[in-house]
């Protein structure tokens, strides 16, 4: 048996529905108890790119995050939206506070600062999908769309980051840091990482038994280290929703901005699936919408 660490799991599955604003077959809502802590999963697949992610990294001449998605998503269903990466100015005014480490908004640069102690790097693209690279590795891939050049990058070298600015901005992407949890199925935290005991979220991307590229937004109730959330974390992932193969584990923030939503079949809050914060508060917001 997989399971290294007596996981108890109870499951109650909660699917929207196929006529409604989503297809069943993509996207699913859980809640589990993992040692005693309830755990909320909102689980979507890639498949058929019905699926898809926006994110804004920050505020935008003047105006809010909330203001923003709440322009953008006027026609859009809406699956569940989270707060992202960290924020400078703690409880303050989202409107004044800026996102923690290298970040672009479609293209447009807002923080050219790399944080040396967050290793994941994360992109969004335009067209609605994401991927993650460790910046320790040095050698993050990209290519252009409108001529297929590829480019294998090291952002800690200046005229790398260079080329790779010129590449979000062309390409309108949108990039931020994060803590890296978990790359190719190895553990990216130690012991040593965050010691404060709380509820923590993350959002893990797999590959299935056919292929297909599985999101997860994992909620984390009770209080646990970031070690120790990240092993019950990867250790559900493998054991009860067979995902042998994860490509990566991030953390979102709970702590400055903890904002987090789903919705069920009809657009509604999903009860039970929220954070303990407003999205007013969000200084940053990772979405998961339906087409």
């Amino acid at each position: 048996m997989k399971n290294l660490i007596a996981i108890f799991l109870v499951l109650s599955f909660f699917n929207f529905s196929s006529i409604a604003q989503y297809n069943d077959n993509y996207v699913q809502a859980k809640t589990a108890k993992i040692n005693g802590d309830e755990i909320k999963v909102v689980k979507m697949s890639r498949k058929d790119n019905h699926v898809k992610v926006k994110y804004f990294a920050a505020k935008d001449n003047g105006k809010s995050v909330y203001d923003r998605y709440r322009t953008w998503s006027a026609n859009k269903s809406i699956i569940a939206y989270s707060s992202g990466t960290y924020m400078d100015l703690c409880g303050g005014n989202p409107l004044l506070a800026n996102p923690v480490g290298v970040c672009f908004d479609a293209g447009k640069l807002v923080n050219a600062r790399i944080k040396d102690d967050m290793d994941g790097l994360i992109i969004v693209y335009a067209t609605g999908g994401v991927v993650a690279s460790n910046l320790k590795e040095g050698n993050l891939s990209v290519k252009e769309s409108s001529t297929g050049k590829s480019f294998v990058l090291n952002l800690r070298n200046a005229f790398d980051f260079s080329t790779f600015k010129n590449w979000a901005r062309d390409e309108e992407a949108t990039v931020f840091q994060t803590h890296l949890l978990n790359y190719k199925g190895v553990l990216a935290v130690g012991t040593n990482g965050s010691s404060n005991a709380r509820e923590r979220r993350f959002l893990a991307v797999c590959k299935d038994e056919d292929g297909s590229i599985i999101h997860l937004l994992i909620n984390l109730a009770g209080n646990n280290t970031l070690y120790n959330a990240t092993t019950k974390v990867s250790d559900y992932l493998k054991t009860y929703e067979d995902m042998d193969n994860i490509i990566y584990l991030i953390n979102l923030d709970t702590g400055c901005q903890d904002v987090f939503q789903a919705f069920d079949e009809n657009g509604n809050y999903k009860s039970g699936f929220s954070g303990q914060m407003s999205i007013n508060s969000a200084a940053n917001l990772l979405v998961y919408y339906y087409e």
